[in-house]
């Protein structure tokens, strides 16, 4: 005991750090919420990459029809849409969906072969934009694999 003004005080030490079950409780707690949050994190991710690539859509989307627009209105060939509608989306990766891991890869689009390509089992391609029945019900745009850049007949 000290004597302090003519009190008794307790004279205690102290060593102003953390026992080692309270740094492992802080560990555990921080590990867990990691494990918690990790699997959203990547999800959120996931779906970044898949709104990113419908925006690719859209602009190519826009692309096309500026192109019938400007050229009485005729549809692209499938085959060499690329470089038809470079004019119109002039950056090279709206043609590029971002969840795409190969580098090689040129084209995650395609336009479908009934779409200014050429007819096949009985069905005649369209030619002109004006000559599309119900569009709405009508396939442009489809995803492709690496190994099939070209085009698509549904």
């Amino acid at each position: 005991m000290i004597r302090i003004d003519g009190k008794r005080v307790r004279a205690c030490r102290s060593f102003g750090g953390f026992t080692l079950t309270e740094l492992l409780v802080v560990i555990s707690i921080i590990a867990l919420m990691v494990s918690i949050t990790l699997p959203t994190l990547t999800r959120a991710q996931r779906d970044g990459e898949a709104i990113h690539c419908l925006a690719n859509e859209r602009q190519i989307m826009f692309a096309w029809m500026q192109y019938a627009a400007d050229s009485d209105d005729a549809i692209c060939v499938p085959r060499s849409y690329r470089t038809a509608l470079k004019r119109y989306a002039d950056m090279n990766d709206v043609f590029i969906c971002k969840g795409v891991q190969d580098e090689s890869v040129t084209n995650s689009y395609g336009i479908a072969s009934i779409m200014g390509g050429e007819g096949r089992d009985g069905v005649e391609a369209y030619e002109k934009l004006h000559k599309v029945l119900r569009p709405s019900e009508r396939l442009v745009l489809v995803d492709v694999e690496s190994e099939s850049q070209t085009c698509f007949w549904p």
